[in-house]
């Protein structure tokens, strides 16, 4: 019987030491927020939890995926996982935000856990050549999972080495920052002067970001800036921004918008002017 609603979008989470038999029999134990609860015949555990209404997905390899409409809510069920101590480990950090429509989750498992595991190719590639080492880690970790990501996908349907130059010479970007707005009285003033601070500070590269999609959510903001930059001729210099920001996805324009035209978004050469859709 199908179970499962289609959720738009999904974060994928690394476990460290994940105590699986004991993760387990933990959301095995009556739990009224908890919908279901199944184990696949490959050993992922998929439980749906009812507020916030969220779907997890746990591989006994020691990843996560959480699929979910509003991203304030990842917060508030990574909270319950950890703090109920629902997920026995030493801790689980977020490897990358996939922001996309799901095809379906209604047998578990549609796009298996053990798909994110890089090739063996991709073992050669060196971040150093496209990002600063001396970049902060947050944002080592996101442009090299942007890139790792994007290869993977080129990888699909082209020999390595091919891949590599589609990538390097790939020059249109997005990337995605989310922020929960909290202790703040007024939710739309707080989200202008956030989404002002992030742009101001963007501004300071080179790389003409301009702000795309914004998504307001009552708790949560979330940002997706497209940018300008070349793999093959420049190593990635991120300007500082404030730290309340979490860098959650780079991928390439034509990745995430197939249907629309990058140029549109540089057609004005004041790059003052930002252009704004809503999701």
């Amino acid at each position: 019987m199908n179970t499962y609603r289609k959720l738009s979008e999904t974060a994928i989470y690394n476990i460290d030491n994940l105590d699986y038999d004991a993760t387990y029999q933990n959301l095995r134990t009556p739990n009224k927020n908890i919908g279901s609860l199944e184990k696949s015949e490959k050993g992922h555990i998929t439980c749906r939890f009812k507020r916030p209404n969220i779907f997890v997905e746990i591989s006994p390899k020691g990843k996560m995926n959480i699929y979910y409409d509003r991203y304030d809510d990842v917060n508030k069920i990574t909270r319950i996982l950890w703090e109920q101590k629902l997920v026995v480990c030493d801790r689980f950090s977020i490897e990358r935000d996939v922001p996309r429509t799901l095809k379906g989750v209604q047998e578990g498992l549609k796009a298996s856990l053990d798909d994110l595991i890089e090739p063996e190719l991709l073992q050669r590639l060196n971040y150093h050549n496209y990002i600063l080492p001396t970049a902060p880690p947050k944002t080592f970790q996101a442009l090299a999972e942007g890139i790792r990501n994007y290869l993977t996908e080129l990888t699909e349907r082209l020999e390595y080495n091919r891949a590599v130059e589609e990538m390097e010479n790939t020059t249109e970007w997005v990337m995605t920052f989310g922020t929960t707005v909290i202790g703040w009285s007024n939710y739309p003033k707080a989200c202008d002067r956030l989404i002002e601070e992030l742009t101001s500070a963007l501004k300071e590269s080179s790389y003409g970001f301009r702000l795309y999609e914004e998504d307001r959510d009552g708790e949560g903001l979330s940002l997706r800036y497209a940018f300008v930059w070349n793999p093959a001729d420049d190593t990635f210099d991120f300007p500082a921004y404030p730290e309340c920001w979490q860098q959650l996805e780079l991928a390439p324009f034509k990745s995430i918008y197939p249907d629309s035209d990058f140029e549109d978004t540089y057609g004005d050469d004041d790059l003052d002017y930002f252009i704004r859709i809503e999701l």
